[in-house]
């Protein structure tokens, strides 16, 4: 049989999954209310790049809006709101424990290689990450092939914005990502 000391060890697990239980379902439903009220708007600012919404909600670890992108011809798609578990991506987290407001642009896993082969693409990754964008690509460091960058901040130093804040907070970083010339260079990758 199992060690006392593990059975122990997960009794208090169940402990704490109920006592907190409550705790995680409101934070969920108050981020999920507050994507719903800027996500539109975000879209009529960047219509010229994002389509409709594809998916929002709680999936991978993430409290989203994920958006398709007009060009996109690696596949690809941007993502804003809550990283709350790096379990998915891998990616951990600035500081242990603490969910992030994030960006992710990711792309089809098996399209990597022909970006990674785009003339100019090396230049552009470090020119993204000086403006506050990390990579997982062209090397992959986290174990999500479908992840290639991505910008986060700890939620914390959010805790007192209103929604408005947060809105132009996503607007900037979105507008940093789309007018980088790693954007436009997989946004235009011939087939």
């Amino acid at each position: 049989m199992l060690e006392e000391s593990l059975i122990e060890t997960f009794s208090e697990f169940l402990v704490c999954r109920e006592k907190y239980g409550a705790v995680e379902s409101r934070f969920k439903q108050e981020v999920l209310e507050a994507l719903e009220a800027i996500k539109d708007d975000i879209g009529h600012s960047f219509r010229g790049e994002l389509e409709d919404v594809w998916l929002f909600g709680d999936h991978w670890g993430r409290l989203a809006v994920e958006y398709g992108l007009r060009k996109n011809p690696l596949r690809q798609w941007v993502s804003f709101g809550v990283y709350y578990d790096p379990l998915d991506h891998g990616i951990p987290f600035i500081n242990r424990y603490r969910p992030e407001l994030a960006v992710f642009f990711d792309m089809q896993p098996r399209n990597r290689s022909r970006l990674g082969k785009v003339a100019g693409i090396a230049a552009a990754v470090e020119e993204l990450k000086h403006s506050g964008y990390e990579f997982n690509f062209p090397d992959v460091r986290f174990q999500n092939r479908w992840r290639v960058c991505y910008w986060r901040q700890p939620m914390t130093a959010h805790a007192t914005s209103d929604r408005a804040t947060l809105r132009q907070l996503f607007e900037e970083r979105l507008s940093t990502l789309f007018n980088s010339r790693f954007y436009q260079l997989a946004a235009n990758c011939k087939s």
